[in-house]
Parts: C-alpha cells; sequence; structure tokens
C-alpha cells in the first residue's frame, strides 16, 4: 500500500487512476495542456510589456508632432497602449490563477535533456543579441541624429528597446516553462537562476520608472532614454554573474 501511494504521488494521480491504469493517458493530456498554457501565457505577458513600452515609443515619435493645444492627443495614445497592456496582464494573470488552481501539480520531467540544452542555448543567444542590440541602437541614435530631427532618432531607439525588452520577457517565460518541470529533489532549480528573470525584470520597470519621472517631471525626454540601454547591459550582466549552465 505505501508503494502504491508514493506512485500516486510521482504520477499526481489518484489510487483509482494507478489501478485502472489511466495514468499515461492523464500524464499526456497534462503535458498538452500545460505546453498549450505556457505558451499561451509567454506570448500574452510578452505583447503586454510591448504595449507599455510602445506607448512610450510612441511618445518619443510624436512629441514634437502633438505640441500645445494638441498634446493632450499624444497623453491620450500613450494612456491607451498602457491600458491595453495593463488589461492583458490582469486578464492572463487571473487565466494564471485559474489554471494553478485547477492543476495544482505540474508534470515533472517531460522534456529530454536534449530539448531542454537546445532551449538553453536559445536563451543563451537571446540574451546576448539583446544586449548586443541595445549597444548598437545607441550607435544607430548618433547616426540619425546626424541626418533627421532628434525625436525621429529617439523614437527608433525605443522601437529597438521595445524588441529587446519583449526578447528578454518571451525567452525568461520558456526558460521558466522548462525549468517548472524540473523541481524535484534530484533535479532542483538552482536559487541563482530564479533570481536572474527577478532581477532583470525588477531593473528594467525602475528603468521605465525613472524614465517616465525625469521625462514628465524634469522635461529630460531628451537625455533620459540612457536608463534603457544601461538597463539592458545590467540584466546582461546579471545573467553573467548569477545564470548557471544547465
Amino acid at each position: 500500500m505505501d508503494k502504491l501511494m508514493v506512485l500516486c504521488e510521482l504520477f499526481h494521480c489518484t489510487m483509482d487512476d494507478l489501478l485502472k491504469g489511466d495514468v499515461k493517458e492523464r500524464d499526456v493530456v497534462g503535458i498538452e495542456r500545460y505546453e498549450q498554457y505556457c505558451n499561451q501565457m509567454s506570448w500574452a505577458m510578452t505583447l503586454g510589456v510591448f504595449m507599455c513600452i510602445s506607448a512610450v515609443t510612441a511618445g518619443a515619435f510624436m512629441e514634437t508632432i502633438f505640441t500645445g493645444k494638441y498634446e493632450i492627443i499624444l497623453i491620450m495614445i500613450f494612456f491607451i497602449l498602457v491600458t491595453i497592456g495593463v488589461m492583458i496582464f490582469v486578464y492572463y494573470g487571473m487565466q494564471s490563477e485559474s489554471f494553478h488552481k485547477k492543476y495544482p501539480n505540474i508534470p515533472q520531467h517531460i522534456y529530454t535533456e536534449e530539448e531542454i540544452d537546445a532551449f538553453n542555448k536559445k536563451f543563451q543567444i537571446a540574451i546576448v543579441v539583446g544586449v548586443g542590440m541595445i549597444i548598437i541602437s545607441l550607435v544607430i541614435h548618433e547616426i540619425i541624429a546626424q541626418f533627421a530631427p532628434e525625436y525621429i532618432a529617439n523614437g527608433v531607439f525605443m522601437a529597438i528597446v521595445s524588441i529587446v525588452v519583449s526578447i528578454f520577457v518571451y525567452f525568461g517565460l520558456q526558460k521558466t516553462k522548462y525549468e517548472d518541470t524540473r523541481k524535484d529533489e534530484k533535479n532542483p532549480v538552482s536559487k541563482e537562476d530564479e533570481m536572474v528573470g527577478k532581477y532583470s525584470g525588477v531593473i528594467m520597470l525602475i528603468a521605465t520608472i525613472i524614465f517616465l519621472l525625469w521625462g514628465f517631471l524634469l522635461d529630460g525626454w531628451r537625455i533620459a532614454w540612457l536608463v534603457y540601454p544601461v538597463g539592458g547591459i545590467l540584466c546582461g550582466i546579471v545573467y553573467l554573474l548569477m545564470a548557471k549552465d544547465k
């Protein structure tokens, strides 16, 4: 009886399921549902972040177009995009809560070592490419500023930043998808790896807060964008210092 209880706990099933031979079928359905949920959440959260940063990008592009009495249009565009992003966060946050209540047990070891290694390589490339894009965007900004109005240079820079941050968010959530299936006694998830995503998210959120406060309160839009390349570089540094190879 004790051995049966251990098997039930291992496969996250009831005694009836184990005796009836339904464990395999339940696991397959759980795996498919888990994969669908994680991919959906990755794209949704990425879209939400992209919409919020796009609000700043739109402001950078149109800051000289809507001035004076038309400035309210720019403010409306900003808050509409931010509102859409927040609505996505709230809706899918509730979806996530419902999913975890319905499926409290995440299937373990559903990905092979080859699949995990392949993703880790993609993840590392994504981080390196993202940091590289941030640095290159500084050069692009300066080049455009020499031949076009500064607001265009700022807008292009922010557009690149929105893409880079979206890459970080998507691959960070995808990494969590793989790590959550290996949270057992034999293969515990490194605490350092868990903190990388949290620290990176906090860094970029703080960068956005500084950007908005600097711009709106001190009218420092011209140089406030510097917080994003600094934030991107800091995220790369955090990953290199804390992440461990699997």
